[in-house]
């Protein structure tokens, strides 16, 4: 499942794309995030778990939210009580 990501404005670098990014959460089985360019102020960020069963779609909305919040966290320096969390 995926969501296209736009902004007021160009923020992202067009040459630049997450492809297979392992780092999340594998809790629920298998799981990457990959990011790719769908505009200047946009872009694809897809959630994909190799699971034996279907998961429910709520999952994969909370690891884009989680991603996009980290995305966010590591480029602006702010912190947030959901980094904070999972850090520990």
């Amino acid at each position: 499942m995926g969501h296209v990501v736009a902004t007021d404005r160009d923020v992202f670098d067009p040459e630049l794309a997450t492809l297979m990014d392992f780092s999340v959460s594998q809790e629920d089985g298998v799981h990457f995030m990959y990011v790719r360019h769908s505009a200047r102020s946009g872009r694809f960020v897809e959630s994909t778990f190799f699971t034996t069963k279907r998961l429910p779609l709520a999952t994969y909305e909370r690891a884009i939210g989680a991603h996009l919040r980290d995305a966010m966290v590591s480029q602006t320096g702010a912190s947030s009580r959901a980094s904070k969390a999972r850090s520990r």
